[in-house]
C-alpha cells in the first residue's frame, strides 16, 4: 500500500519520480516497489511511455490529486509523439498506458518502425544537476532531456551528457534515480560545429515547447498541406502542389548541413528517389517520427509556435465562398461561389483559379488577390450559363432593348451580346443581318471582362 509519494520536481519524468519512491519506501526489492505503486510485480519500469497508469492513479489519490490524464501529459514523453499521430492511434497509445499490459505502446508509436534511433542511457544536464543539488539536495532525472532528438540543454545551451544508467536497464523491473555516482561530469569536448550547436538548441527549444503546450493530435493529411502551402510560399512547389525536388533537397541541406542531420538519423541522400523528406510532403501512407516533423517545421515556419498557430492553407484567393460576377443572376455580387480549381500558368507560374457557379457562370482570373477589388475582377470568362443566356433572351425579345442597353444589363462588351444573340438565333431590333455576318465564331476566343462589375 502506498503511504506517500514524492512530488515530482519541475520537469521531472515519472519514472524519476517512481525512482526517488523506491529509495525513500526503503524497500528492499524492486518488485515489492512495483506491488505498491501498481499491484502488480511484473509492471516494466519503462522511461518513456509507462503503462498501468490507471492503477497508480488510484493508488495515488488518497493524498495526491494526480489524475491519470496528468501523470500522462505532464510526465511521460506522450505529448512528443500524440501530436504527430491519427488521432485514433493517440488514443489507443495513451488507453494502452492507462492499461494494465502495455506492450503494443511503442508499436503504436511508431518508435519501434523508426531509423531515428532512442538514447541507450539515460542523459543530464551538468548544469541542472549541479543547480538541482542546491536547490533540492538530490538530482533528477528531467524528461525533456530524455527526449529523443534533445541533444542540447534548451535552458543552458550546453551538450547533455550520457549516465551510466541504461534506458533500458539489466533488470527491466527496477527504477534507478539520478545521482553523482551514476552520472559523471567528465570535460566538455565539441562534437559538433557552431552552426549544428544552435540550430540543436533551436530543436531542443521547439521541443519544449511542444512538451508544455497540449496540442491535440493531428491528422498526416493536416501536416501535408500545411507543409505543400509553405512550400508553394518558398517557390518550391508549384501553385497545384507539385514539389521542386532537387530545389526542396539542396535547400534543406544548406538549412541544416549533413551533421545536424546525421546527428538526428535523418540523413539525405540526392540518389535516393524516396527519402523521408520527399515522403512527408507526399500524400500520406505512414506516420513520420517526430524529430523529422519539427526538422520541416522549422525549416518551413520559423518556429514549432508559429506553425500551429497560423493558419497556412494555401488560398491566392482568401476563402470560400468567392463572388459570382454574374449580372444576370439573382445572387449577383454575392459570395455563393464554392468550386474553385487552381491551376498554374505556364508563362507566368502565378496561380490561375477558375470559379464554376451554380448559376452555370465559369470565369478565372490570375491570382494571387492582392486587394478587396481583386474579387470583382474576371480574367477571362469560359462559360456563361443557362442563367445568363435566359436573361440576354429576355431582355433582346421581350423587352426589346437595344444593343447598348443590353450590354449595360449584362455588364459585358456589346460585340460579346452580338455574338451569343447570333448562336442562340434570336429575334433582334437593333443589328442587320450584315452585322450578324461580322461577329466573330464561336471557335475563336472568349472576350475579356476589362472592367470592374461593381
Amino acid at each position: 500500500m502506498v503511504s506517500f509519494f514524492p512530488k515530482p520536481y519541475p520537469d521531472e519524468i515519472l519514472y524519476s519520480v517512481m525512482a526517488r519512491y523506491h529509495i525513500r519506501s526503503a524497500n528492499t526489492s524492486p518488485k515489492v516497489t512495483l506491488r505498491e505503486l501498481f499491484n502488480s510485480p511484473s509492471t516494466i519500469a519503462t522511461a518513456d511511455l509507462p503503462s498501468n497508469l490507471n492503477i497508480l492513479s488510484e493508488n495515488l489519490q488518497f493524498f495526491s490529486n494526480y489524475t491519470v490524464e496528468e501523470l500522462i501529459y505532464k510526465y511521460t514523453l506522450y505529448p512528443f509523439y500524440s501530436v504527430f499521430l491519427p488521432p485514433k492511434r493517440a488514443i489507443q497509445v495513451k488507453e494502452s498506458m492507462k492499461a494494465e499490459q502495455g506492450g503494443d505502446i511503442h508499436t503504436r508509436a511508431g518508435i519501434m518502425a523508426s531509423s531515428v534511433a532512442m538514447s541507450r542511457y539515460f542523459r543530464f544536464c551538468p548544469n541542472c544537476l549541479e543547480e538541482d543539488l542546491q536547490k533540492y539536495g538530490e538530482a533528477y532525472w528531467h524528461r525533456l532531456h530524455q527526449i529523443p532528438g534533445v541533444v542540447v540543454c534548451p535552458v543552458h545551451a550546453v551538450m547533455l551528457k550520457d549516465s551510466t544508467v541504461p534506458i533500458q536497464g539489466f533488470n527491466k523491473h527496477e527504477y534507478q534515480a539520478a545521482s553523482l555516482k551514476n552520472c559523471p561530469i567528465t570535460p566538455n569536448q565539441q562534437l559538433y560545429s557552431n552552426d549544428t550547436l544552435e540550430n540543436l538548441l533551436l530543436l531542443a527549444q521547439d521541443i519544449s515547447w511542444l512538451m508544455n503546450t497540449k496540442l491535440s493530435a493531428k491528422q498526416p493529411e493536416w501536416f501535408r498541406r500545411r507543409y505543400v502551402a509553405l512550400l508553394i510560399e518558398k517557390g518550391l512547389a508549384t501553385v497545384t502542389g507539385r514539389v521542386n525536388r532537387k530545389r526542396l533537397l539542396d535547400n534543406f541541406l544548406f538549412f541544416y548541413g549533413h551533421e545536424m542531420l546525421e546527428a538526428l538519423n535523418s540523413t539525405l541522400n540526392y540518389q535516393q528517389k524516396h527519402n523521408w523528406l520527399l515522403n512527408i510532403v507526399r500524400k500520406p501512407r505512414k506516420s513520420f517520427h517526430p524529430i523529422r516533423h519539427l526538422l520541416m517545421i522549422r525549416f518551413l515556419a520559423g518556429s514549432l509556435a508559429e506553425f500551429f498557430n497560423i493558419d497556412y492553407d494555401y488560398k491566392p484567393f482568401g476563402d470560400a465562398p468567392w463572388l459570382c460576377l454574374n449580372a444576370a443572376a439573382d445572387h449577383y455580387l454575392q459570395p455563393v461561389v464554392t468550386d474553385l480549381a487552381i491551376s498554374n500558368c505556364c508563362d507566368t507560374k502565378k496561380p490561375v483559379g477558375t470559379f464554376r457557379c451554380s448559376c452555370g457562370m465559369i470565369y478565372c482570373r490570375t491570382g494571387p488577390d492582392t486587394t478587396e477589388d481583386d474579387q470583382y475582377r474576371i480574367g477571362k470568362i469560359k462559360a456563361y450559363g443557362t442563367v445568363w443566356e435566359h436573361k440576354l433572351r429576355e431582355l433582346v425579345e421581350v423587352q426589346r432593348l437595344g444593343l447598348r442597353a443590353t450590354a449595360r444589363q449584362l455588364r459585358v462588351a456589346t460585340r460579346t451580346v452580338k455574338r451569343y444573340a447570333l448562336l442562340l438565333k434570336l429575334d433582334t431590333s437593333w443589328q442587320s443581318c450584315d452585322e450578324y455576318e461580322s461577329v466573330p465564331s464561336q471557335e475563336q476566343p472568349e472576350d475579356d471582362l476589362t472592367y470592374s462589375p461593381r
